[in-house]
């Protein structure tokens, strides 16, 4: 996202709300923005996030067009996968996923004097039903 747009709206905006319910929020509509038909040209435009070809790492088996990846848990309930896959990163970790799916301790806080989140722990995990189909839609997210 271009550094003025987050500066002058994003920012003012979501640092006004919970640290949760902004953090949801964003997530889910860049998630939903991703799967529209025009939301991975729209992302690219705003973000212009794309990898690096130079950066493309080779594991076993598979190409990444990077080799960084977001924080673990950026994504707890797995909605925004997809945009996530278009802002250049070479992987994206999913979970913490358990069989039921679990309730984790405190709500996340915002720490702004740090700049920073902090996650509870034990962290919320989603359950094994509700993230299979978010997984398996994955071959449809790739950027153009």
């Amino acid at each position: 996202m271009p550094d003025w747009f987050y500066r002058t709206v994003t920012q003012p905006v979501f640092f006004r709300l919970p640290a949760v319910r902004a953090r949801d929020f964003a997530l889910g509509f860049l998630g939903r923005l991703a799967r529209l038909p025009f939301g991975p040209a729209a992302i690219d435009f705003l973000g212009h996030l794309r990898a690096d070809p130079a950066a493309a790492a080779v594991v076993p088996g598979s190409r990444l067009p990077g080799r960084h990846r977001p924080r673990p848990r950026l994504d707890g309930k797995a909605v925004a996968l997809p945009a996530l896959a278009c802002f250049g990163f070479g992987f994206l970790d999913v979970g913490p996923v358990t069989v039921d799916g679990a309730a984790g301790g405190a709500p996340i806080a915002r720490r702004p004097a740090q700049e920073a989140l902090w996650s509870p722990d034990p962290p919320d995990s989603l359950s094994l039903a509700a993230v299979a189909p978010r997984i398996a839609e994955a071959p449809a997210w790739a950027c153009r």
